[in-house]
């Protein structure tokens, strides 16, 4: 498998240092813990589809503490505060990510990565080697699999939601536990729902994620190389 590995890098890895250079690429948004006078490498925390930096906070402040590394939370494209824009592949994130490592100053970090940030960070140690340190995987591993959700129909409600104009989080809530019964999943899903500020949909939730690009994806998500 290693050696399958390493030729898969050898052919991928023009492309995505071109990718790394900023061509096609986007500033991802992100959260800082500073650890005080540390010389370690640090880590870099990608979450899973629909999640966001947020998800890793409580968890990214312990780690910078205990183990005196400073901890970079990460919103992958698409996702939280980054920018939207496609394509959403393996590719392009980890071409986002090297960036990043670079646009920082980070030199060589340790990538953890959870569901399809796992994919990402391996995709990452593979194209690009010489920014990884090391490699922590959560949840995922290096093959096509079904997502353990049918995240096509939490799309499909999330922007039924949205179409409808849904002022109260209850109604937003049991509009979607009519696909999803797991009321953490629920709560989950919503933290991409915010409430409108201004414009015609002022005070009713509004996807602050790019949900038709991202139900396009899913097969992309589902896939490894």
């Amino acid at each position: 498998m290693l050696s399958s590995f390493r030729t898969l890098a050898v052919r991928q890895v023009v492309t995505t240092r071109v990718l790394a250079r900023g061509l096609g690429t986007v500033a991802l948004d992100y959260s800082h813990n500073k650890a005080p006078s540390s010389n370690k490498p640090p880590l870099v925390i990608l979450h899973g589809l629909f999640g966001s930096k947020q998800n890793w906070r409580a968890i990214a402040k312990k780690l910078s503490a205990q183990l005196g590394r400073d901890t970079y939370s990460v919103d992958l494209r698409n996702h939280g505060d980054s920018p939207h824009m496609a394509p959403h592949t393996y590719s392009a994130m980890s071409g986002d990510i090297v960036r990043f490592i670079e646009d920082h100053g980070l030199g060589r970090a340790v990538l953890v990565g959870h569901s399809m940030g796992g994919k990402v960070v391996m995709q990452t140690a593979l194209e690009n080697p010489e920014v990884v340190d090391m490699l922590v995987v959560d949840d995922m591993v290096p093959m096509q699999f079904r997502l353990a959700h049918d995240f096509a129909e939490y799309v499909q409600m999330l922007k039924t939601i949205e179409d409808k104009n849904v002022e109260s989080q209850k109604v937003a809530d049991e509009m979607l536990e009519t696909v999803e019964k797991d009321i953490s999943v629920r709560q989950f899903l919503l933290t991409n729902m915010k409430k409108a500020r201004e414009g015609a949909g002022k005070g009713t939730y509004k996807s602050r994620i790019p949900l038709e690009l991202l139900g396009k994806s899913l097969k992309d998500m589902m896939a490894w190389q």
